[in-house]
């Protein structure tokens, strides 16, 4: 089982390490991460990059020309490229998020269990003024960075939105999908995550 990390960025520097220092740091290391900078990146950007050029589970990929609009046909784009082996997971999430040490090792440990499609855990955000973010697969309930889904699954959900709550939209619709599948949506309740 490994945990397929897409991440997608835009000229934040500083956030970005960050996160892939907080991915290096997890006390489970099957993980695997790309990076898409959502148009060229600045020198700031590809100096934080190049840092971790030799760790083969990080690789950095830049857009021809900016997109916007959150990210969404870049997370479209990696979910419809990216390969895994049967049973793997995928995680969506943004370069100004950070993960405790022990997230992956959290999910997988609910994952692992069989018959889960998905795994989501509270978080905090800087929105709700960090306060506890109780998780639950629908809109206004959860971040994209909150939740892990079986990669095949995911795929075939596909990320089809394009509006500000299509990480909530996703979300349902994967959570629906296991349900028709017969499989859980776990919820870990524990705080995993902080939203910048």
């Amino acid at each position: 089982m490994k945990l397929h990390v897409i991440v997608i960025a835009y000229d934040r520097p500083v956030a970005l390490r960050g996160l892939i220092d907080c991915f290096i740091l997890q006390s489970c290391p099957d993980w695997v991460m790309t990076i898409v900078h959502d148009g060229p990146a600045s020198f700031a950007v590809r100096q934080v990059a190049s840092l971790y050029e030799n760790d083969r589970r990080v690789a950095f990929l830049e857009t021809a020309g900016r997109e916007g609009n959150w990210g969404h046909a870049n997370r479209k784009r990696m979910l419809q490229v990216i390969m895994g082996d049967p049973g793997d997971y995928v995680l969506i999430t943004n370069d100004d998020n950070y993960y405790i040490p022990r997230f992956v090792e959290y999910m997988f440990e609910e994952a692992s269990k069989g018959g889960v499609g998905m795994v989501y855990c509270d978080f905090l955000h800087h929105s709700l003024r960090y306060i506890n973010m109780i998780s639950q697969p629908k809109v206004n309930c959860i971040d994209m960075g909150a939740f892990i889904v079986e990669l095949k699954l995911a795929q075939e959900v596909g990320f089809v939105h394009d509006v500000g709550w299509a990480d909530g939209l996703f979300a349902e619709e994967c959570n629906a999908k296991c349900i028709e599948r017969g499989l859980k949506s776990v919820h870990v309740n524990t705080t995993l995550f902080v939203h910048n």
